[in-house]
């Protein structure tokens, strides 16, 4: 049974912009479904010339938070956006983000006005750049003119936070979105945890050239973080099309229940490549890496630190090679490309790894295979609580009777995930507080 879609409730209201900008801090975009600002300076100039001359009537959506609490029907919307509330936003821009962020940019000094004449009330004004075209500069006339200038606002005082998402997809700033922006409005597990992961290394990833900031705006780094969450729960045959990013991110899929392994596994990842990335030259260089990575951490191998920068040099090594390389490769029956083309698109990552694996790189060369077995036996554990007098490593008594219990773990001297084994020597027991605060920690 197709789910039944219900209008929202909302109300027309109109504001001089002076008005607006009393209340403009306390108007916020919701960035768990919303995308980022995408205007360019040019976009954000032409819009205050709009307004300076009242040519610029689109709508302004914004969802009140405190209406639309007191109408929410569920625990989880109110809960929505109560938190909101607490955070001091008074409403949500759901349709005019790129507009609200380039007024408060303009009177904040940080847009200037082109050069340009404008006729205001019959007075004819010049803009000379770096004289009179900002915000505090620019002729009184003029800033009247910008602060009293009408804009209308479509209030929503009724809406469920998923109808939010959809109105945001259905009504943004002109700008059609793309898969990935669209991607990031669903609710799920896997969206948020995306989200989040691109967020986090935004700054990062920036700094490498691998992506522009326009990417990072638009969520191309989201899509690629979306390529490496479909290789871990896949492999290298995965097909990356528009259909298996929908299955992952659909809120009821199977991949919600594990995504947060992969955010561990991938900020594993980020860990180890640092300041590495950008002599990859190709994102998605930076993509094959992390799918052999992420085949050798699930085959249970680990990479200890002396060998982080030896895996990186040695793919490093090969991907120059066969840059260097313009032999024909064929990678779909009947058609041939240079590993310099193939990396031009994400779903030929298989082609591209066989020529990276022909040019040398074995990633096994420098990963460490754990055990299969992740914790001592209780024939270990007996005779580790033995040898060391009834004494956890911390120098705790072991409670008679509970050596065998959730009381008590085997600890590592040196960690499981370090290459650790389980065998006699490098077992010592702890208590279960004791062992989790340990971590990753060595015991010497």
């Amino acid at each position: 049974m197709s789910s039944v879609m219900k209008p929202i409730v909302s109300t027309t209201m109109t504001l001089f912009i002076e008005e607006l900008l009393e209340a403009i801090a306390k108007i916020v975009a919701d960035y768990q479904f919303q995308s980022k600002t995408r205007w360019s300076v040019e976009d954000r100039q032409k819009y205050i010339e709009s307004v300076i001359v009242n040519m610029a009537p689109s709508k302004f959506i914004f969802a009140d938070t405190a209406a639309c609490f007191a109408t929410g029907s569920t625990n989880e919307d109110k809960k929505y956006y109560q938190s909101h509330k607490d955070n001091g936003t008074d409403f949500l821009n759901i349709d005019s983000n790129n507009r609200v962020t380039t007024i408060r940019m303009f009177v904040k000094g940080e847009i200037t006005l082109r050069p340009a004449t404008y006729e205001i009330n019959g007075t004819v004004f010049k803009i000379v750049k770096g004289e009179n075209d900002t915000y505090k500069t620019m002729p009184s006339a003029m800033r009247i003119a910008f602060n009293t200038s009408i804009i209308t606002i479509e209030k929503v005082t009724q809406a469920t936070r998923s109808q939010l998402s959809d109105l945001f997809i259905r009504l943004n700033d002109g700008c059609p979105l793309n898969a990935a922006e669209k991607r990031n409005a669903i609710i799920s597990d896997v969206a948020n945890t995306i989200r989040t992961l691109g967020e986090k290394y935004e700054d990062t990833i920036e700094s490498t050239s691998l992506f522009t900031t326009n990417d990072i705006t638009r969520r191309k780094f989201d899509e690629f973080i979306g390529a490496c969450a479909i290789l871990y729960f896949n492999d290298r045959n995965a097909v990356m099309t528009p259909k298996a990013y929908e299955e992952m991110y659909d809120a009821t899929s199977q991949y919600q229940t594990s995504i947060g392994s992969f955010k561990t596994r991938f900020t594993d990842f980020m860990k180890l490549v640092k300041e590495d990335a950008p002599d990859l030259g190709y994102k998605n260089a930076l993509l094959d890496l992390f799918a052999y990575y992420n085949e050798l951490r699930s085959e249970g191998y680990i990479i200890n630190k002396d060998n982080e920068k030896k895996f990186i040099d040695a793919f490093k090594t090969a991907h120059a090679n066969a840059l260097d390389d313009d032999t024909d490769i064929e990678y779909e029956t009947g058609r041939k490309s240079t590993y310099t083309q193939l990396l031009r698109n994400k779903s030929y990552i298989k082609y591209r790894m066989n020529v990276i694996t022909d040019k040398g790189f074995n990633p096994t060369e420098y990963g460490t295979k754990l055990s299969s077995q992740r914790t001592a036996d209780k024939k270990t554990r007996i005779i580790a609580n033995e040898r060391d007098g009834g004494l956890t490593y911390e120098g705790k008594e072991v409670q008679r009777g509970r050596l065998l219990t959730g009381d008590y773990e085997a600890g590592h001297k040196v960690p499981y995930i370090k290459g650790g084994t389980n065998d006699l020597p490098n077992t010592v027991m702890q208590t279960r507080e004791d062992n989790r605060k340990t971590g990753t920690k060595e015991l010497v």
